[in-house]
């Protein structure tokens, strides 16, 4: 799997390109490879996606984007994929090396 974001948002297993779904979905998985191997708190995501006015379900929402993401990626690439895994307070994405084209860059 490679992920790309140094330009457009671009995730890549094997050679197709796994589809993201919508602005928030693609905000959610930003932040997380931007921060990649660290823990990013849920307030976080849910600041980076709705600024300082989120709805009352906010929180749940980004549950609903990480539980995407994870389906997306598991099915384009079966088991051997980067997984998005909850942390505490928050979610973490740790690519390994050459998955990530800022960490290859």
């Amino acid at each position: 799997m490679r992920f790309l974001i140094l330009g457009p948002l671009t995730v890549i297993c094997g050679d197709r390109t796994i589809p993201l779904a919508g602005r928030r979905q693609r905000t959610v998985l930003a932040v997380l490879l931007a921060n990649a191997g660290h823990v990013v708190p849920v307030e976080y995501l849910v600041d980076a996606v709705w600024h300082e006015d989120p709805p009352a379900t906010a929180r749940r929402q980004i549950q609903n984007e990480i539980s995407a993401l994870r389906r997306a990626f598991s099915g384009a690439g079966g088991q051997d994929v980067t997984p998005i895994v909850r942390d505490g307070q928050g979610y973490r994405i740790s690519p390994r090396p050459g998955e990530l084209d800022a960490q290859v860059f």
